[in-house]
Formats: structure tokens, C-alpha cells, sequence
């Protein structure tokens, strides 16, 4: 098909090659069900057995699907499957241009991805790369930044010293100041194992660059890197750097628990500043772990679905019933039915930016639900009270939004983010807590004088904020991410994305 080819010719051909398979008609949708499965490329292996298809009949599904599960489908457009030349351009417009109160778009979060990618990730903890977790600043009219947040322990990034605050100046000879290249995106991150490419950094602490070559392997994440109990003011705090509501997460949280337990801590600081979500079973068991006694057989997350589906689960299709705080493993990492241990707290400070979404949204949700008081520290979060399930069709996993979460309360109306605020409103997203900036270069993530871990222990010790003063005099040469609210927010010179 020559280069020049319009969509229109484009489409013309689809429908000739799918005219006798394919069909529309404005309005009439068959099951998704029905049209699962039914793939350009069929997969015939031992977990999949699928039927030759076309990109029509993909399409064909994405339509049904949505129209079916959507939480916003009246607001969908009815658009023939058979005239858009692919699946990614088709889902993209299954989804609703309509803004948020703010003015924000109203479906931040319609995604796909890679089906055995996704399962890697989400139930193995795996992924191909380096281990690095990284952030880049935006300025207008400034050369574009590139740094590193976090490291996966044991990972080629933390073999190589690739810290926490480093810089990558250039990938493979090209310097990250004009912006990545689709080159420089492929060598960040990596699609199979064995790749090496060289970076020139600055390591954290070091005013010299120095090139170093990385080879990709498969990283296991480690979803709880830090678990810390120190003695402060006469009091036991424990602090959890808590990063992926993963399937592994569930040891790990088990075990920082019981830590704590054994510890008797007075305080807990939940680190979730790059925690972006993941199974609403973690967020729920870690909930019921902070509160312990308060939470049983209360609710702690109420889901919503389409006025299709007011009483059974489309994906599910089981009775939907409030999610109440699970109080034994769920078989994800542990065997199923244990127990789990409980601190039994009546305050939880929880570390935030605009990264900490979804579930980790959710587990603050849940805990202000049954009036276990959050104290909000950092940033607003990024505002997702929605959920959806990872479907597979065809080798490609959907996330389109299907449920409105909401706590014991009744309360989810947060799509512009949970903020810290001087004045704590539980039927809002106005959250009692500190607006403070997240600096990387300040002390490594769990030291006592990192920014917004000092800014948790200045408000146990006296309930109340820093003065802006005091943030300012110790800020004043760090590189700011941006994480605060109001008027700390035009504070912040850069803009930080995750990569």
C-alpha cells in the first residue's frame, strides 16, 4: 500500500477485504464475548487458541467491549470498525473527550498494552530494562533533563551506581537537552533481554560525567524497597517506601508489618510518592493492616459500574457487592486464608506527588471512609477514583474506565487529586497535611532530612506544618519535582514526568 494513501483509501480496502465477515449497523452491538479472540495474528499455543481474523473484526470487539463496559459509553462515538485502519487508532477514540470540573480531560487513563508484558508486570513483578526508574524536567525555553528517581535493587542500574538523583546527560552518543528520540525512547527502554547501550551520567555526588555501557536484563521488582523504624521525639516511627500495588507486594507488605508489630510503633509513614496503583486486593489489605480492628466488615471500597450493569459485574458477571478490608492473604504471593497482622492505628502519614494514583488513592479513600485520619504529606496525588480490568484480545491487554470507586462514606469525588490541606474536610478531597516539595537531591528516599519524610516528623512532633520559611531556607538548591498545590506549585521549576 503506497506511502500517499489517504485513511479514506485505506479504509475502502479494509472494507472490501472485510464486507462478507463484517458488518455495522448504527446502534447494534453484538456481545464482546462473541467477538473475543478473532485476531490478524492468532496465537495457537497452550494458553490461546485464536481465530484468523482481520483488523475489522479486532475493531469489532473494541466497539462491543466499550459499549458494554464503558463507564462513560453514552458519550461514545458509533464508529464503524471496518474504516479505521487499526486497532490503537480505534480504541483511541473509544473514549470521551469530556472535561473534569477543573478542565482536565475527564479519561486521563485509556491505555493498552502488551498482553505478556502486562502479566509480567502485574503478577510476576518482572520486566525487561535496566531497573531505573526515572523523571524528566520540562521548562519552557530550557534544555530538557533527564534523571534517575529510584533503582531496582540488585538491578543493572544499581550495579552500575545509578542512584537516586543521577543525571543522563546523552544515550548512545545523543544528548538528552533537545528531547528523546524515538532511538534515545528504544534505548531507555529496552524490548528483550541483552541489549547494551551506553550513558553518559553524572553520578549522584559527582561533578564529572563519565559514560557508562548497560546491558538489559529481566528485572524482578521489589515493590517495598525500604522498611525503617527509628526512635524520634520518645517515639517508634516506622516508615515504608512503598512503590507497586503488585502481586509480590503482598509478602513484602505482610512481612514490613509484622516488623512493625513486633515494634510496637507509635507512628507509621507511608511512602507512596511514586506508587501508581495496581490491585485494589493489595490496597485493601494493607488498609485492614494499618487500622486493624476498626475496619472489620466495614466497607472499603464501593464500586460502580455503567447504568448497564446496576447489579452484576459485566467482566465477572458475579454479583457486585462492596468491597469490604480483606483481613487474610488473598493467595497473590502468600497461601490464601492466613490471617494478617494488624497495628491497629488510628493515624497514618502518607507521602504523596502527583504520581501516587489509583489503589494507593484508594487505600487513602478506604481509610478516611471509617475515620482512620490521613495526614497528607507532599503533593496532590494525581486523581484517578476509577478502575478497570486488564482484558486481553489478540495479544493486546484494554484498560478502558468501567468503575467509580467510592469509601464507606459514599465519598470518591477526587479526579482532581487528593490535596494537603491546614483544614482536613473527610467528605472532600481536602486532606489535613503539609504541601511540601519532593526534591531529589536532598537526602536518599527514608533519611530522616529528605524534604517530605522531615516535613511527616515536624508535624508528629507538633501538628502543624513547617513554616514556608524554614522549607524555603532548606530547599532553596534543590531540584524541585513538581508535587506541591496552590501556590507551592508555581514554586516548583520543574515539571516531572515519570518515564
Amino acid at each position: 500500500m503506497p506511502v500517499s494513501s489517504t485513511v479514506q483509501e485505506i479504509a475502502s480496502e479494509l472494507l472490501a477485504e472485510d464486507s462478507t465477515e463484517v458488518t455495522w449497523d448504527l446502534g447494534v452491538f453484538e456481545s464482546w464475548r462473541n467477538l473475543s479472540q478473532v485476531c490478524v495474528n492468532p496465537r495457537n499455543n497452550e494458553n490461546y487458541n485464536d481465530r484468523l481474523g482481520t483488523v475489522a473484526h479486532e475493531n469489532n470487539w473494541i466497539r462491543s467491549y466499550s459499549d458494554d463496559t464503558y463507564l462513560w459509553y453514552q458519550e461514545l462515538p458509533d464508529i464503524d470498525p471496518r474504516i479505521v485502519p487499526t486497532t490503537s487508532e480505534y480504541f483511541e477514540l473509544m473514549k470521551t473527550d469530556s472535561l473534569s470540573e477543573s478542565g482536565a480531560p475527564k479519561d486521563k487513563y485509556h491505555f493498552t498494552e502488551d498482553t505478556e508484558t502486562w502479566n509480567d508486570y502485574f503478577q510476576r513483578g518482572a520486566n525487561v530494562g535496566y531497573g531505573m526508574r526515572l523523571a524528566s524536567s520540562t521548562e519552557s525555553g530550557e534544555a530538557y533533563r533527564l534523571f534517575v528517581l529510584y533503582s531496582e535493587p540488585q538491578s543493572p542500574a544499581a550495579i552500575a551506581s545509578l542512584k537516586r538523583g543521577t543525571e543522563i546527560i546523552s544515550i548512545n552518543n545523543e544528548a538528552v537537552s533537545g528531547g528523546l528520540s524515538q532511538s534515545m525512547y528504544d534505548s531507555l527502554f529496552p524490548g528483550e533481554v541483552g541489549e547494551e547501550n551506553s550513558f553518559e551520567v553524572i553520578l549522584r555526588g559527582s561533578d564529572q560525567s563519565q559514560e557508562l555501557n548497560i546491558t538489559s536484563s529481566e528485572i524482578v521488582i521489589t515493590p517495598v524497597q525500604k522498611v525503617s523504624i527509628f526512635d524520634h521525639g520518645g517515639a517508634t516511627v516506622g516508615y515504608l517506601l512503598f512503590n507497586q500495588h503488585i502481586a509480590s507486594a503482598e509478602k513484602y507488605l505482610v512481612e514490613a508489618i509484622e516488623v512493625f508489630k513486633d515494634s510496637s510503633i507509635d507512628h507509621l509513614i507511608l511512602d507512596m510518592r511514586y506508587n501508581g496503583g495496581g490491585y485494589l486486593r493489595i490496597a485493601s489489605q494493607l488498609a485492614y493492616m494499618i487500622a486493624g480492628q476498626p475496619a472489620i466488615n466495614r466497607v472499603f471500597d464501593r464500586s460502580t459500574f455503567n447504568d448497564k450493569h446496576p447489579f452484576l459485574n459485566p467482566i465477572t458477571q458475579e454479583r457486585i457487592d462492596d468491597g469490604t478490608f480483606l483481613t487474610t492473604t488473598q493467595g497473590m504471593s502468600l497461601t490464601a486464608g492466613d490471617p494478617l497482622p494488624a497495628l491497629d492505628l488510628e493515624k497514618v502519614y502518607v507521602l504523596s506527588t502527583d504520581q501516587t494514583c489509583s489503589a494507593s488513592e484508594a487505600l487513602i479513600n478506604g481509610l478516611r471512609g471509617i475515620d482512620i485520619e490521613v495526614v497528607l504529606i507532599g503533593g496532590a496525588t494525581c486523581g484517578k477514583p476509577y478502575g478497570f480490568y486488564g482484558i486481553d484480545n489478540c495479544g493486546t491487554t484494554y484498560l478502558t474506565i468501567q468503575i467509580k470507586g467510592t469509601n464507606a462514606k459514599g465519598f470518591g469525588d477526587f479526579s482532581d487529586g487528593f490535596i494537603p490541606s491546614q483544614t482536613n474536610v473527610p467528605l472532600s478531597a481536602s486532606v489535613g497535611g503539609c504541601a511540601a516539595i519532593d526534591s531529589i537531591f536532598g537526602e536518599p528516599l527514608g533519611q530522616r532530612g529528605e524534604p517530605l519524610l522531615s516535613t511527616a516528623l515536624h508535624y508528629i512532633d507538633n501538628e502543624a506544618c513547617p513554616d514556608s520559611q524554614t522549607i524555603h531556607k532548606k530547599q532553596k538548591t534543590s531540584l524541585r519535582i513538581k508535587s506541591g498545590v496552590g501556590d507551592r506549585e508555581q514554586e516548583s521549576k520543574w515539571a516531572v514526568k515519570l518515564l
